[in-house]
């Protein structure tokens, strides 16, 4: 899970109680009732309001690879504001419950970092109030969603929450104190925790290496680009192409990287083996228990099924009992399929081109109109649109030959194959409306196409390059196809 911590290298601490001391700070017993008995997880110290050693919190992170800044404001000061701008750069912002004041300032700051939820960013509160209560108030006033005890999430938002080492804690809370030296190694804990699992860990680690390659990159793109750049968008019937075109070159870079790094080793045997070993994500169902050759289920996952001499016949019988293993129910196999299909649309205005996906009225088109005749438009144009079957049963399960899968309108995953008769085609006509290409205006968070004679098509995904090229040659294919009379005989018997 290193490649998760790795991620977080910068950190702001905000706090109105900071001072530069090294010394260790010897906590004391608190003041008990005469019969009362010392709680044996009781966290104590002898100041309720705790300065924060920054020297000693500052080389804790630096330990744990992170650079901390740290921020003690005045009083007066706008706290929210310092707070917003730190959360825009740093990915980590830790800031005191009590910044002169029972919590107002750090809420209102967390509200507005709340505002920009599409940013990943953690906040950690650390603080000498009750945890418990902190987390009741920021679920109360920060629409936030509780993951665990004194974890809370607002989509790419985490709110972390420890308590200081002075006040005595029991029960739970005691877990969450930390010494400034601890409270880095405890936010790592955290936050490999909550992110864990492999898929994050492949994603964290293919980010990191993107970062590592920056030097390489920087020199394969460097100045001495800029002169042919210049010439070559100067050259181009339309200027503006020359910004996908350099971002085509930019992903190459950085697909080259991601497959000479060391991130295909998270996949390797003995990096499965050792995951399965360490979980219970596996439980075998008898059947497949059965087939697997005296192998265990642990074992077959890590090697594959095929190195156990298993033919496609016998691992399609196994598809069933093997998802069934895992206990997840379809959804995340859906998921991942919909994901090896096609990607979303983010905050960039979609443009209509080859691999958009359209749905109108409940029927599913892709685009196949080739780029270079998406762009440089000076008046409307016809877009061909090839129709997608959706191939599956009333159930919802999916019948077989499906070509692809891609979100619904209602939100489910649907399987879809490609049509490929010429005469199924729709050719409508979109106008450019002033720009060199037809562009999706966006309406309550979705976007549209509008065509000449008014017919709406939402926009639903992009279908990766490889399904769009399988899509086009089904047709071309069929396209090409002769027909011949020949003995009917002859003919039907083959059908045989």
């Amino acid at each position: 899970m290193k490649a998760i911590s790795e991620y977080f290298r910068t950190a702001l601490l905000i706090d109105d109680r900071l001072v530069d001391d090294s010394g260790h700070l010897e906590p004391s017993a608190p003041i008990l009732d005469d019969n009362a008995e010392p709680a044996p997880d009781m966290v104590v110290a002898a100041d309720s309001s705790t300065p924060v050693h920054w020297n000693r919190l500052v080389q804790a992170f630096l330990d744990q690879d992170v650079v901390c800044s740290v921020l003690k404001p005045k009083k007066g000061e706008d706290i929210t504001d310092r707070a917003v701008r730190g959360a825009n750069i740093a990915d980590l912002v830790i800031l005191d419950w009590y910044l002169y004041d029972e919590g107002e300032a750090a809420t209102e700051a967390i509200k507005n970092i709340l505002r920009d939820p599409h940013r990943l960013t953690v906040i950690v509160i650390y603080t000498d109030a009750s945890l418990t209560e902190v987390v009741d108030h920021l679920n109360d006033q920060c629409d936030v969603k509780i993951v665990s005890d004194f974890v809370l999430r607002q989509e790419a938002i985490w709110i972390l929450v420890f308590n200081k080492f002075s006040i005595p804690q029991m029960g739970a809370e005691a877990k969450r104190t930390a010494e400034p030296s601890d409270l880095p190694r405890m936010i790592c804990d955290d936050l490999e925790e909550h992110f864990g699992g492999l898929v994050p860990e492949l994603a964290f680690s293919g980010i990191n290496t993107i970062r590592l390659s920056v030097p390489r990159i920087l020199a394969t793109f460097d100045s001495s680009l800029d002169a042919p750049l210049l010439a070559h968008r100067a050259l181009l019937p339309d200027t503006s192409d020359a910004g996908p075109q350099f971002i085509r070159l930019l992903t190459s870079e950085f697909e080259a990287t991601l497959m000479e790094s060391t991130l295909t080793d998270l996949l390797d045997e003995d990096a499965i083996s050792e995951r399965l070993e360490q979980s219970d994500i596996v439980k075998v169902p008898q059947i497949l228990s059965e087939s697997l050759k005296g192998n265990s289920a642990e074992e077959a996952l890590a090697l594959g099924f095929a190195k156990l001499d298993l033919n496609d016949n016998k691992l399609d019988k196994l598809l069933a009992p093997l998802v069934e293993a895992f206990g997840v129910g379809r959804e995340p196999h859906e998921s991942l399929a919909i994901l090896m299909s096609s990607t979303q649309f983010g905050d960039i205005t979609p443009r209509l081109e080859a691999g958009i996906v359209l749905e109108s009225k409940g029927e599913y088109w892709l685009c196949i109109q080739p780029l270079c005749d998406s762009v440089r438009l000076t008046n409307s144009r016809r877009f061909p649109l090839l129709p997608l079957i959706i191939n599956a049963n009333q159930d919802g399960s999916i019948k077989s030959r499906s070509a692809a899968m891609i979100w619904a309108v209602n939100g489910k995953a649907i399987p879809v194959k490609f049509g490929s008769s010429i005469y199924d085609l729709e050719m409508p006509e979109f106008e450019p409306e002033g720009k060199p290409f037809v562009e999706a205006q966006e309406e309550n968070g979705e976007w549209w196409f509008e065509d000449k004679k008014e017919t709406r098509y939402r926009a639903v995904c992009r279908l990766r390059d490889e399904f769009v090229q399988q899509a086009v040659q089904g047709l071309t294919s069929g396209v090409a196809r002769p027909g011949v009379n020949s003995s009917e005989w002859l003919r039907r018997l083959g059908r045989g």
